[in-house]
């Protein structure tokens, strides 16, 4: 049972609709001293009540490997997802994933690389589209206890017979850590893909912020307290959501 309404956004708080969502990973590897080859299988399982019981279940197959030696990290997969089965309201569809990240070490406390990933996704009925982002990476340690993670670059959403979107695709996230605490703060920008969601809202450009304070006053216990703001914007008519619904949360 959740406070969200899985069928309109706007009313995520007050919403009463039931829903069960499992999610199962099995993993197999192969670890060299320098080299990490790895098969990992994802089942998705989305129940919810609408107000019948409806069932939707995604897998997922990724191979993925990465080699890191102290001059530099290279790492990259591939994910084959076959989602909505069993569903009686949603459209089954097939998505096809690449990611790849380099990282290079220029000092001890510095270092600089690019990310990127792409994403189709082909329904068996309907407009097949595409998501695409390319960042820079740079890395900085800022005196002996603060670290400066920062993404910068572009994403590309596009949908059959509609014209490209290219929105700024940004990350940054300082970590401070004192004697017995640490705090994060992050913003993000970009394309999500939300299909395999409870509520399956399809592609949202979302804009995250948030503040977490984490301590470790005690050697085996660590507690996290954050405060995130979220703002989605939806891209696909999905669940009924007019195109352009903005989301804030």
């Amino acid at each position: 049972s959740d406070f969200r309404d899985v069928q309109d956004p706007g009313t995520r708080r007050t919403g009463t609709n039931n829903f069960l969502r499992n999610t199962a990973t099995a993993e197999a590897a192969y670890v060299l001293p320098r080299l990490r080859t790895a098969l990992t299988y994802t089942n998705v399982f989305n129940q919810e009540d609408v107000p019948f019981t409806d069932t939707r279940i995604a897998h997922t197959v990724r191979p993925n490997a990465l080699y890191t030696d102290p001059r530099f990290s290279i790492g990259g997969g591939f994910a084959l997802t076959r989602g909505n089965e069993n569903s009686s309201i949603e459209i089954p569809y097939w998505n096809y994933g690449g990611d790849a990240r380099y990282l290079h070490v220029i000092t001890p406390t510095i270092s600089a690389g690019l990310t990127g990933s792409y994403q189709y996704q082909d329904p068996d009925l309907g407009r097949h589209f595409s998501i695409g982002r390319v960042r820079a990476i740079g890395i900085f340690g800022i005196g002996p206890d603060g670290t400066l993670l920062a993404e910068a670059g572009a994403d590309a959403f596009d949908i059959q017979r509609d014209s490209k979107q290219f929105e700024p695709s940004l990350l940054v996230s300082y970590t401070h850590r004192f004697l017995a605490l640490s705090i994060t703060a992050r913003y993000e920008q970009g394309y999500v893909n939300r299909s395999e969601d409870v509520d399956d809202t399809g592609v949202t450009f979302t804009r995250t912020a948030g503040v977490f304070f984490t301590s470790s006053f005690f050697r085996d216990l660590t507690t996290t307290l954050g405060f995130r703001y979220e703002e989605n914007k939806y891209e696909t008519l999905t669940a009924g959501i007019p195109l352009g619904t903005t989301d804030r949360t």
